[in-house]
């Protein structure tokens, strides 16, 4: 049990509202370039999050290698056309690498009643969960969707929230989270590979040229 703890908590880490309370400003026009960002690379760009239809980088949020947060386009832009009761909130965030032991995890199990296998996606784990009153966001409904898949040798857990008596909160958030599930990709880590020894070969030429080695 101890060993599975970290991997909970990671579970957890920005899919309960008193996380994502941490995580997310208070939402307005972004400061990006007219053309909004719709991917986003996390882990030093070996996984690349593609947004949902109609949803885009909250530039605002602060998004890192390891989170990043999308809401509608529309919102964003300052030019808000989705009505207030479909609007929603989408994050992803990657855990650690799991080590030898960790690899055969079921994350089924991990996220515990109500998990299930998603039918659109392999691998994705999904459940509907309720906030309790202590942790949740002002203004965002307790329910609210999460989502657990394995991308290469980490675990990436997925949260889509919405207002009360919202629409994503229910039925058709869930095709929403799993459309984002189906847009993150992982480089073949023969490209990683190769992509590492590049920038071996690159510092090592920068050392050489900086302290004049012969090569």
């Amino acid at each position: 049990m101890l060993r599975q703890s970290p991997l909970i908590k990671a579970l957890a880490i920005c899919s309960s509202t008193l996380a994502l309370a941490a995580c997310i400003p208070t939402i307005g026009p972004s400061t990006n370039s007219p053309k909004q960002a719709r991917i986003h690379a996390l882990a030093g760009g070996e996984i690349l999050v593609n947004a949902p239809r109609s949803y885009c980088v909250d530039t605002s949020s602060r998004p890192s290698s390891s989170f990043v947060l999308m809401t509608n386009c529309d919102v964003l832009a300052g030019t808000p056309k989705t009505n207030p009761a479909d609007r929603g909130i989408l994050t992803v965030s990657l855990g650690a690498q799991l080590t030898a032991d960790q690899s055969d995890l079921e994350l089924e199990t991990l996220m515990g009643t109500g998990a299930t296998q998603s039918p659109r996606v392999p691998g994705l784990i999904m459940q509907q969960v309720n906030a309790s009153d202590t942790s949740r966001l002002d203004g965002a409904a307790a329910q609210y969707w999460r989502a657990a898949m394995k991308v290469q040798d980490r675990i990436v857990t997925l949260a889509l929230y919405g207002p009360e008596k919202g629409s994503v909160i229910g039925a058709k958030g869930k095709p929403i989270l799993e459309d984002l599930a189906r847009g993150i990709q992982a480089k073949p880590l023969s490209d990683q590979a190769t992509a590492k020894i590049q920038s071996q070969k690159t510092t090592i030429l920068a050392f050489r040229r900086l302290f004049q080695i012969n090569q």
